[in-house]
């Protein structure tokens, strides 16, 4: 199954889906993307920064964080939002 990597809103108890851990580059974490239902595929590219910037300033102000559901565990209580409702 495997440990997967959440942006959520605390505030809202909202979570945007990242995908699991895929490695390390330069000390950063690297993560799959933002899932697409739409296209039936992780989104990796321009427009899955697209979506989480969309995110962050939907809850700006709130309190964000970035999570995996191993140590976060109450993640799975979390509303899922859609990143493909970010594209216009």
């Amino acid at each position: 199954m495997g440990e997967y990597h959440y942006l959520c809103c605390k505030s809202c108890r909202i979570s945007l889906n990242l995908g699991k851990k895929l490695g390390r580059e330069h000390s950063r974490l690297v993560v799959q993307g933002v899932y697409s239902d739409k296209h039936r595929t992780w989104l990796n590219d321009g427009r899955a920064w697209f979506i989480i910037q969309a995110f962050m300033q939907q809850h700006q102000g709130h309190e964000l964080m970035f999570v995996s559901d191993t140590e976060f565990p109450q993640i799975q209580l979390y509303d899922y939002v859609e990143g493909d409702g970010f594209l216009v």
